[in-house]
């Protein structure tokens, strides 16, 4: 289960050989001697205002797709052939992202209108490397939509370097809502790691979307939305929906009641699948199942009017040092003894107390007052609970208990905290990756002061190349 690792020269071997360094950072040294100041500067400035356009988002995309561009106004679609086979999800609404971009004239407009009679675009052209109608027409908003999707599509997130990375390999990987590989990434690189035994020809897979505790529903609603297809991995068509989750009417507290997973192409099949409990087997009647359905929807309008109401000395919501309102975890358990029917770890209620965990997590009075905990033992008690053993998740929950109780100065509960976290970590990211390593060191030397905590996270990252990378970045955008 160990992970493993790639350069870019390495695309195409076997997928159990995942990028270390992405595509993107391969590339764009290629043009890098050929930009000067002041186009850099002038693509900076374009890159902030295109950040603001739906379909760009942020301004790493921005960036990325600016570099691109560069490279196919160059004469070189050849370069970015590998991006030819990446998915291309939302096509359409990338190519109004490129439209509202040229109308507007947020890039220069020679990005858009590529040399096509360069050696290597018509090396390009004669290889059909891309299809022909892309050198026609509005061929270089065409080349350029496809590229923003693919990157809008495909990319991972590089939190230490603040950016994002496009890494061939990991992009062919299938989704599973379960799967059976987890995706760790620090500073430029992406390695995978199986979380469970793999059977002979069974496909390896990562969660596109990271919707670990998501309903069913929302669940495929938020992957079409995202990259336009219908999952029908095994949790979503044929297991019951663990995010939802009720006490059972036959044996109480004992049992677990799920929802069965969504209804096929055929209406009757959902009639052939009552919700069940998990202990006793019990079939819920339509009445039963309808009650179980009022009390959801009742402690979902409980919940939201908390979430709704202002800060107005109530008593419902609380704001912390960063003016975030969240509903505090005594509200959600009020609101969980009002529907008795709806266990603690349903969904409803796990998002309620994540989102007060990270919030106080960052307020320091929140941490040393306890609120920062609560929150978070709730968090890990709904995780374990619901999620699979092994699940990237726990370790990021354990951290933040952990630096928490250094806030708090809880030294020996907040070394607990990160032994936990370290044992996790050896699972889903592999034992001698920089991340667990870091978290090992933290373990045996925990912090004893929130300044030294964070100067010991900062020279962690600056030490396996956060910072380089980041400047890097800097240097070709």
């Amino acid at each position: 289960m160990a992970a493993l690792g790639c350069t870019p020269e390495d695309i195409g071997k076997s997928l159990l050989e995942v990028c270390k360094g992405c595509a993107l950072r391969y590339l764009f040294p290629r043009i890098r001697q050929s930009l000067q100041l002041q186009i850099r500067g002038a693509l900076d400035e374009a890159c902030d205002d295109a950040a603001d356009i739906p379909g760009f988002t942020t301004l790493d995309r921005a960036r990325c797709f600016a570099r691109c561009l560069l490279l196919l106004r160059g004469g070189g679609a050849a370069v970015l052939a590998p991006l030819r086979h990446l998915t291309c999800a939302n096509l359409r609404r990338c190519e109004a992202a490129v439209a509202a971009a040229r109308a507007n004239r947020v890039f220069p407009p020679t990005l858009f209108s590529g040399n096509a009679q360069s050696p290597a675009m018509a090396a390009a052209r004669a290889n059909r490397l891309f299809p022909p109608r892309l050198f026609s027409g509005n061929a270089q908003s065409l080349a350029a939509a496809r590229v923003l999707a693919a990157l809008n599509t495909n990319s991972h997130e590089l939190a230490e370097v603040e950016g994002s990375g496009l890494f061939l390999l990991a992009c062919t990987m299938e989704h599973d809502c379960a799967p059976n590989c987890s995706f760790t990434t620090h500073a430029d690189a992406l390695w995978l790691t199986c979380v469970r035994d793999v059977r002979a020809g069974e496909h390896l897979s990562i969660d596109y979307g990271n919707n670990f505790y998501m309903p069913t529903a929302s669940r495929q609603e938020d992957l079409w939305a995202t990259y336009e297809f219908h999952c029908e991995c095994q949790a979503c068509t044929a297991l019951p929906d663990i995010a939802r989750c009720f006490r059972c009417p036959a044996c109480g507290d004992a049992g677990r009641v799920h929802p069965p997973p969504p209804p096929s192409r055929d209406a009757a099949a959902q009639q052939r699948s009552p919700w069940q409990c998990a202990a006793c087997a019990h079939a819920c009647s339509p009445a039963e199942t309808a009650t179980l359905e009022r009390a959801e929807a009742e402690l979902q309008a409980a919940l939201g009017a908390a979430m709704a109401a202002q800060s107005d000395g109530i008593g419902i919501e609380e704001e912390t040092e960063d003016g975030d309102v969240v509903v505090p975890v005594e509200v959600v358990e009020a609101a969980l003894a009002r529907a008795p029917l709806v266990r603690p770890h349903h969904s409803l209620a796990f998002w309620c107390y994540e989102g007060a965990a990270r919030a106080f997590a960052g307020d320091a009075d929140a941490c040393r007052g306890g609120a920062a905990e609560a929150a978070l033992l709730r968090v890990l008690a709904c995780v374990d609970a619901v999620l699979p053993r092994r699940h990237h998740e726990r370790v990021v929950y354990w951290d933040m208990l952990a630096q928490t109780r250094v806030v708090a100065g809880n030294i020996e509960g907040a070394k607990r905290a990160y032994e936990t976290a370290y044992e996790e970590s050896k699972w889903v990211s592999g034992a001698d990756t920089p991340p667990t390593l870091a978290i090992l060191d933290l373990a045996r030397n925990t912090p004893t002061s929130a300044q030294e905590m964070a100067q010991r996270y900062a020279r962690s990252q600056q030490s396996h190349g956060g910072g380089g990378a980041e400047e890097e970045m800097d240097d070709t955008g």
